[in-house]
């Protein structure tokens, strides 16, 4: 899979994160519907996955405009789970 890919189909969350790192987080953001543990994981904690500068200065009202079936609370309480998952 590559970034051209993701303007032609609708991958599964799965799919993305097995090959995330063939793929520009800001495409995904823009093509593909995630959900707020991809969000929190791959986009909101860890510059890891960036394939640019531009990638790592994402935030969650960048994540929120892009995937808008996301809500505030639901990215917040993924973010604390692995927080807490984490640092146990």
């Amino acid at each position: 899979m590559r970034n051209h890919d993701l303007y032609t189909r609708q991958y599964t969350v799965q799919e993305l994160v097995e090959n995330i790192n063939n793929l520009s987080l800001k495409t995904i953001l823009y093509t593909q519907s995630i959900d707020a543990e991809f969000a929190v994981k791959y986009i909101l904690t860890t510059d890891d996955y960036a394939l640019c500068v531009e990638e790592t200065y994402y935030d969650i009202h960048d994540v929120l405009d892009l995937q808008p079936h996301l809500t505030y609370d639901e990215i917040i309480n993924e973010a604390k789970k692995q927080y807490m998952t984490k640092h146990k």
